[in-house]
């Protein structure tokens, strides 16, 4: 159980829930990522033709890289103010969901403690379309280039670490006493993000979200402490 919501984080957690349809599902929410991940992995295994081995490496290398675009996004994005230009309106809608929304009404000691909480963790509509139209287009080049197997996996390996990241976010952000987010190694990848959520640090560290490679790799990774976190 997190502690009570006060003064600005409880206007904000109120005006949020209080603006969700009568039918919103946290669950149809979260299925819809893992579910479009695995069409698009089961249309890459029918259709890729390259060696296992290769397959693999592809894979590895798309999670490296994708762990860098999550961690660049979130910290340039997520949480740098927008300026002018053609993209500063999306820019804003992104920003402020994030850091004036998600980082108000979660921090350290503000837990899920509702379902419908869901909704506020979990990337909304707006987003989709920006992931939907960069992916066939990075994808699409590849296609382009000549190797549609390289194509196929490309969307596969995206699609996938995008469900990834959802899950990975709502998980650490339940209690870490309960159920799956209490088990190793969730736990302990939990207390990174989590650590992101302590005020004074949120602008300085971890803002990978899934895995922190690419803080450990550019010096931004914050080791926490239990203690920190309380």
């Amino acid at each position: 159980m997190s502690q009570m919501r006060k003064g600005r984080a409880a206007e904000v957690y109120d005006k949020q829930i209080g603006k969700l349809p009568h039918w919103y599902k946290p669950w149809l929410h979260g299925a819809v990522t893992p579910c479009i991940a695995i069409i698009c992995i089961a249309i890459a295994l029918i259709y890729v033709d390259w060696p296992i081995g290769e397959r693999l490496a592809f894979w590895v290398c798309s999670f490296v890289f994708l762990n860098l675009v999550e961690y660049c996004f979130h910290k340039f994005v997520m949480h740098r103010p927008p300026g002018a230009g053609a993209l500063s309106g999306l820019h804003r809608r992104i920003y402020n969901r994030h850091r004036k929304m998600h980082h108000v009404v979660f921090t350290n000691v503000y837990i899920v403690d509702d379902p419908r909480e869901a909704s506020l963790i979990l990337l909304p509509g707006l987003l989709a379309p920006v992931v939907i139209v960069g992916l066939i287009l990075f994808s699409g080049l590849i296609w382009l280039i000549g190797d549609m197997s390289a194509s196929l996996l490309m969307i596969s390996s995206t699609t996938s670490y995008f469900a990834f990241y959802e899950m990975c976010h709502l998980v650490y952000h339940l209690s870490p006493t309960n159920g799956v987010a209490s088990y190793w190694p969730i736990n302990k990848l939990a207390l990174f993000h989590r650590s992101h959520h302590v005020p004074r640090w949120m602008e300085k560290h971890n803002f990978n979200i899934t895995v922190p490679l690419w803080d450990l790799i550019l010096g931004t990774l914050k080791r926490p402490s239990k203690d920190d976190l309380t």
